[in-house]
């Protein structure tokens, strides 16, 4: 029996030229391209069985942003969402340092924080991680299922 699924990547980013980024470092034939404003998708309801959604700290309206992808998302399908968290001093001197960088970021979530804000949104988290490294803030990565209730 012949298996009809095949996996297919859109990577979008709004900026063009970070999609232009995208586009020269991620290659391959299960791959295409998109500007998209992920506070404004054009995909149709359901058409997603997964998202990663890797900008929620710098969106100023990550509210509308998981909104969108909770529309576009399959039932039950997965969100994952990495960003940064402020749960050791260490890290608020890091974030401190790349905003004076011009690094904006507009939300500076506790890791529990931002589980509950995900939650709080339609997603049932599944999944979280704490990703430390030496020279990188601290990274909280969700892994949610899109519910009902929102």
């Amino acid at each position: 029996m012949k298996n009809e699924y095949k996996q297919q990547w859109i990577a979008t980013d709004f900026p063009k030229n970070m999609a232009d980024t995208t586009k020269v470092r991620v290659t391959g034939e299960n791959i295409s391209y998109a500007v998209q404003d992920a506070t404004n998708l054009t995909y149709r309801e359901h058409s997603f069985d997964a998202v990663l959604a890797n900008a929620l700290h710098i969106m100023p309206d990550p509210d509308s942003a998981l909104r969108e992808i909770h529309r576009v998302l399959k039932p039950n399908g997965l969100l994952i969402v990495p960003t940064f968290v402020y749960d050791e001093v260490p890290q608020k001197l890091k974030m401190r340092l790349l905003e004076k960088i011009r690094f904006q970021t507009f939300y500076h979530w506790m890791s529990g924080e931002y589980c509950d804000y995900v939650s709080e949104r339609g997603f049932a988290v599944v999944e979280k991680s704490l990703v430390k490294t030496v020279n990188v803030p601290i990274e909280c990565v969700l892994v949610g299922q899109k519910t009902e209730n929102n």
